[in-house]
């Protein structure tokens, strides 16, 4: 019973699918303007989805052993690269035009292995696009069961657990499907611009990405505030130099200190002088008295 309601869920979803990915990458197309012999990087992906843009791109698709879809037709100049999403260390930094996503950080682990995997999406790639499912949208996109994530944990267990015996590798991957937030989303890209795919007005899926003008606007605001950094410590390095030089060489206040102190000097010299002559001519006073 249990795969009777998979199967049918599932390919009514299948056919809704393909619309859906359809508008999805009209949006793709319309806000990256991808164009001929652009760098791609595609984390987990398959030449399916690249049949909706029409300029051939050059594309480097990352995916784990047995699921790269090597086979698969396509008009684009495909390589195809086995390794993990989350560490592609292998790569140097923005090596790519655009790196790539759909439906994939969901899948790759816990929450510090999806930190991990947008770290590599900001490092490797000038501009970027990754898309997740909602939680919200009624019919959940990998399952096709209604409000899959709303259903308590025992009960999710149950499907899956049915589900294992015919499909071990789907059951196991759904198992550790991690579902994100926009909250969590915006954390992961921080300064990125988000669309958000709704239908009827309930979210279907986000989508964090970096456009051509906001990755050069950004790249040009991180130089800026470098070279504003390196101002500011030589500002302040030449603030220090020059009061260290004014402190020995400030003749103008050591000669108004040196004059203070000689006329203290002069007037105290004086005043001693003067008690000096006083006592004399008493002195003097009194001997002629006496005589």
């Amino acid at each position: 019973m249990t795969h009777a309601i998979f199967h049918a869920s599932h390919a009514a979803v299948r056919s809704v699918s393909e619309l859906a990915r359809a508008r999805r990458m009209r949006q793709f197309c319309n806000r990256m303007r991808p164009s001929a012999k652009l760098r791609v990087l595609d984390l987990g992906g398959t030449p399916s989805v690249w049949r909706f843009v029409p300029d051939r791109l050059s594309i480097t698709i990352v995916n784990l052993p047995g699921e790269t879809g090597a086979g698969m037709p396509s008009h684009h100049e495909l390589r195809f690269v086995e390794g993990d999403a989350c560490d592609l260390s292998g790569f140097d930094d923005r090596s790519f035009d655009l790196v790539f996503s759909n439906s994939v950080i969901e899948h790759v682990g816990d929450e510090q292995r999806q930190a991990a995997f947008a770290q590599q999406v900001r490092r490797l790639g000038n501009r970027y696009w990754v898309q997740t499912p909602a939680k919200w949208f009624p019919i959940e996109a990998h399952t096709g069961m209604p409000l899959w994530w709303f259903y308590p944990e025992s009960m999710r267990q149950f499907f899956l657990s049915r589900w294992r015996t015919k499909l071990p590798d789907w059951s196991e991957s759904m198992a550790q499907t991690r579902v994100l937030t926009l909250e969590r989303m915006q954390e992961l890209f921080p300064g990125a611009r988000f669309y958000v795919e709704a239908v009827a007005g309930i979210p279907k899926s986000y989508t964090a990405y970096a456009p051509p003008a906001q990755a050069s606007a950004c790249a040009d605001r991180a130089r800026t505030e470098a070279r504003a950094r390196s101002c500011g410590r030589f500002a302040h390095a030449r603030r220090r130099v020059v009061s260290v030089r004014r402190r020995p060489w400030n003749l103008p206040g050591i000669a108004r200190r040196r004059g203070r102190v000689q006329h203290a000097l002069r007037a105290d010299g004086g005043r001693r002088r003067a008690r000096t002559l006083q006592e004399l001519s008493a002195r003097r006073e009194i001997d002629r008295v006496s005589r």
